[in-house]
């Protein structure tokens, strides 16, 4: 995806929860964004009470996007997956690949089962729709260490299974905020700029068109591809699907 083919519309959406405070963390944030080539628009959104709130909308012009960013100022925890989903559907496709770089905890305070949060799931399936890649990086409210174990475990396996099953990555390290986003930054800019179109014919399954598993395998030894887990098949008698996927050596 280099080229004619190097558009990439990135979407920073930073959850805006209780007390979550990445302070100097924003500043890694701004030079990620300076770092992106003119080929990227940037963009930032904020959830706000589970809601999301657009900031900038994507542009070429970096300097845009980093004055639109800002420390969260703290709100009543709620899923962030139902504001992923709203920016996802409220995205124009253009002729840009596209992706979502999401810091949250993960945690819906609404669900009632572990590792089963239905909102992630409906999220995810609009990813896979839209054929948007989740790159999500942990970051914890500040009560954390009082918070219960398991529903910090469940948050961070709800934000890795959406990310992993769209051909994304999952940052995090124990239930602390990370002591530095950088190198986390710079292993998703190798993947952004290491990004492959593949191009398959698919038998649609029904009139309506459906989600349908892919599996991507390499002849390539000692190769890790990223793929997303299901691509959209649209219903019609005859039909091409693609998929971006990753390769890293």
């Amino acid at each position: 995806m280099r080229g004619d083919r190097a558009g990439l519309e990135l979407f920073l959406l930073v959850d805006n929860c209780s007390s979550c405070e990445p302070g100097s963390k924003f500043e890694e944030l701004s030079r990620f964004i300076s770092s992106q080539p003119p080929t990227t628009s940037v963009g930032v959104a904020y959830i706000l009470n589970g809601r999301l709130q657009l900031a900038e909308k994507p542009t070429t012009n970096h300097e845009r996007a980093i004055n639109a960013l800002s420390t969260p100022s703290g709100n009543k925890p709620a899923s962030p997956f139902i504001a992923l989903a709203e920016l996802i559907r409220s995205w124009p496709q253009g002729t840009s690949r596209r992706a979502v770089l999401m810091i949250s905890n993960g945690i819906n305070p609404a669900a009632t089962q572990n590792y089963q949060d239905p909102s992630a799931e409906a999220a995810l399936e609009e990813a896979q729709r839209a054929g948007v890649t989740i790159y999500v990086i942990y970051h914890p409210s500040a009560d954390y260490l009082e918070s219960d174990s398991s529903k910090l475990y469940s948050g961070q396996v709800e934000l890795a299974h959406v990310a992993d099953e769209t051909g994304g990555e999952a940052y995090f390290i124990g239930f602390g905020p990370l002591p530095s986003l950088a190198p986390f930054l710079s292993d998703m800019a190798d993947h952004l700029a290491n990004r492959y179109l593949v191009e398959f014919l698919a038998n649609p399954a029904e009139e309506a068109g459906a989600l349908q598993q892919v599996t991507v395998k390499s002849k390539i030894t000692d190769l890790d591809v990223m793929v997303p887990n299901k691509v959209w098949v649209p219903g019609h008698r005859s039909s091409s699907a693609t998929g971006n996927e990753e390769e890293r050596p």
